[in-house]
Formats: structure tokens, C-alpha cells, sequence
């Protein structure tokens, strides 16, 4: 009888987590989830189609509308697709960097995402990567690790993944916004 386990990894931006979760995933060979690309692909959504981001209840309206497909590439990237478009390309720039806390800690959005995440969980088999995987998505999960790292080293792995896409980044700025999120998530109200 093969096993299935499902394993949630958790921590800050920039700890580590995808590259241990993918190499994890690939080594069990299961499937890889980046909680974070979700909330990310909700961010560029919403940037895109000019919702107001501090409007819980327009947020709320428009999350409802949308539907997700997550799948894993064959290089075990996660794959997001909303409403049939595939939006994994857009949501990794600093404008999303920038936005993305704010969707995060709307609710709604965290309600919907986290009800997938959890339905994706149940299934085992599976290696989710985020900022409360263990604690509230899959809290009752087998295999549970925190990783961190320190800001400075977390703000250099940042930029190295986003300096490729715009070269005119900063890391002073990267760790300045990578600082603001922490803050942001470790004071929302809902899930911190």
C-alpha cells in the first residue's frame, strides 16, 4: 500500500519554504502547492480588474466569482488558473509583492482559500507550503516544520528570485516591504 502523506511547511517570505517544499515533494513524489501563489494570483486578479482592496465586501462579492484550478508542472511548480486563465506568469512582481497582504488578510478571501487548501490536504499526497499551513489550514497534519531565516538573508533570497524580472529593484526596498508584510501578517486579525 503506498502512503500519502500530506506535509505543511511554514514561515515567513523568502525562509525557504518552496525550495525545501518542491524538493520534499519531488523526493515523496507527491504533489507541490504554494499556498502563496493563491493569494498572490487573487492579488493580480484583483489588481488587474481595479477592486478595492480595503472593501471587505466588495472583496467578498468578487471572490465568490472567481474558480481555481491548481495543478503542478512537470517541474513541480505550482500552476494557478482562474476563471480558465492561466495567471501563474503575473504574479510575481513587486506590485503583487506590494499588494498581496492586503488580500491576505481580507476574510473572505482567506475563507474561500483556505477551504480549498484544506479540501487539497484532505486528499494527502501532497507538500503545502505558506504562512499558517500548520496552524490553520492543516493543523492536524502528520508532518509539520516552520523554517526562517533572518530578515536580511530572507530580503537577498527575495531579490535574487525577483532582480531576473526587474533589475532596477532595490534590496533595500525588498527588505523594507518583506519587514512591512511580516508585520502585516503577524498583526492581522484574522490568522496572524
Amino acid at each position: 500500500m503506498e502512503i500519502r502523506p500530506t506535509v505543511a511547511i511554514d514561515g515567513p517570505a523568502g525562509a525557504g519554504k518552496s525550495t525545501v517544499a518542491k524538493e520534499v515533494a519531488k523526493n515523496l513524489n507527491i504533489d507541490y502547492l504554494d499556498t502563496g501563489a493563491m493569494y498572490r494570483a487573487v492579488t493580480y486578479i484583483a489588481l488587474r480588474d481595479y477592486w478595492d482592496l480595503h472593501n471587505e465586501e466588495e472583496l467578498n462579492e468578487k471572490i465568490q466569482d472567481l474558480e481555481f484550478k491548481i495543478k503542478t508542472s512537470e517541474r513541480g511548480e505550482t500552476i494557478t488558473i482562474i476563471n480558465g486563465e492561466d495567471v501563474t506568469p503575473f504574479i510575481r512582481s513587486a506590485e503583487i509583492n506590494q499588494n498581496v497582504s492586503f488580500i491576505a488578510k481580507s476574510s473572505a478571501i482567506r475563507k474561500k482559500l483556505v477551504l480549498l487548501q484544506r479540501q487539497l490536504g484532505e486528499m494527502g499526497g501532497i507538500v503545502m507550503d505558506g504562512r499558517d499551513i500548520g496552524t490553520r489550514v492543516l493543523p492536524q497534519a502528520p508532518y509539520k516544520f516552520f523554517l526562517t531565516a533572518s530578515l536580511g538573508e530572507r530580503a537577498k533570497r527575495r531579490y535574487k528570485e525577483l532582480v531576473t524580472k526587474d533589475p532596477n529593484l532595490n534590496i533595500k526596498e525588498v527588505e523594507k516591504d518583506i519587514a512591512k508584510r511580516d508585520n502585516i501578517d503577524k498583526n492581522r486579525e484574522i490568522d496572524p
